[in-house]
């Protein structure tokens, strides 16, 4: 028990830490905007404070200029039924500080961060887009070049759809909380994982979209999923320096995903209780497939070129 207690109190010191670093890249002034401030249309610049609904035009200077630390801040009222930030295929542009789209207070309904028309693009931030409370939905959009995570979230009831990662420092997808739904996301190239994801009963892919999930050049392991109630379908994962797909925690769902080139395991963790069918793992380092843990179920189609074991025993031909 005292271990655990210690385990937690680390872990809210290392939190309180990492927040109060991105904090101090707060800008000291930065004005309401919105489509609806006080009944009048106030144009965004980079670190603007979003306080109502917004969607961005040529007329906002946050499109066009380079900023110095974050691009957006958002601050909904705890009253509001839900804000949207419409980026409406624009680009934000950053010099590696900051956010390029900060929620910092999402209010009672969230918030959703989306584009509509085509992709926006989140470049050059430290994090694309940041939150620790308050999303609701991230949908429609590009980061790229940021020097640590291309969205970092905690959150409870948010879905991520048509995101794509290039190159982030740490993490693609650094993801908290539950019934988290992840659609049609790919990260290409972390420098640690393409998604880490712990929480209870987050869904990363769909049993309809084959590579609705896919992950490249990563540094450790492709997917790091952690926690309870998770599940991982039609995943891909390709050459990464460590894991293709790192798991630990019980009642697990793992369903059409492949791995190959990774140097270590395709498939591989520690899980009290779990389930697998049709995974493919090729041209890993290690064994394609070994899931350890008393509850692992081998529900058929699983398949490697080498070494393929769930539950301790050889997957089922």
């Amino acid at each position: 028990m005292l271990l655990q207690r210690g385990h937690r109190f680390a872990e809210g010191c290392l939190v309180f830490l990492l927040l109060v670093s991105f904090l101090s890249t707060a800008p000291a002034h930065g004005k309401l905007c919105g489509d609806d401030v006080g009944g009048r249309d106030i144009a965004c610049g980079c670190g603007d404070v979003v306080v109502s609904d917004v969607v961005l035009g040529d007329e906002d200077p946050v499109t066009r200029e380079t900023c110095t630390t974050h691009g957006l801040v958002v601050r909904a009222a705890e009253t509001a039924g839900g804000l949207t930030v419409d980026l409406a295929g624009r680009t934000l542009r950053g010099e590696g500080r900051g956010a390029g789209v900060w929620v910092e207070r999402g209010g009672a309904g969230g918030v959703r961060v989306v584009s509509s028309g085509q992709r926006a693009t989140i470049e050059r931030f430290r994090d694309g887009v940041f939150s620790t409370r308050g999303i609701r939905e991230i949908s429609d959009l590009l980061v790229r070049d940021v020097q640590r995570d291309g969205i970092h979230v905690t959150a409870t009831g948010y879905r991520l759809e048509g995101i794509e990662v290039e190159q982030a420092g740490r993490d693609g997808l650094w993801l908290r909380g539950s019934g988290v739904e992840l659609r049609r996301v790919s990260v290409r190239g972390a420098g640690r994982y393409g998604i880490f994801a712990y929480g209870r009963e987050m869904t990363l892919g769909d049993r309809e979209n084959p590579a609705g999930v896919w992950v490249e050049r990563t540094g450790s392991a492709g997917i790091k999923l952690a926690g309870e109630g998770q599940q991982a379908r039609n995943c891909v994962v390709v050459g990464s320096r460590k894991e293709g797909v790192a798991l630990r925690g019980a009642d697990f769902e793992v369903v059409g995903c492949e791995v190959w080139g990774s140097r270590k395991e395709g498939i591989a963790g520690l899980l009290d209780s779990g389930w697998f069918v049709g995974n493919r793992a090729s041209g890993n380092g290690e064994d394609g497939i070994r899931v350890r843990g008393p509850g692992v179920v081998d529900g058929g189609g699983n398949s490697a070129d080498r070494g393929c074991f769930l539950g301790g025993k050889p997957c089922a031909e």
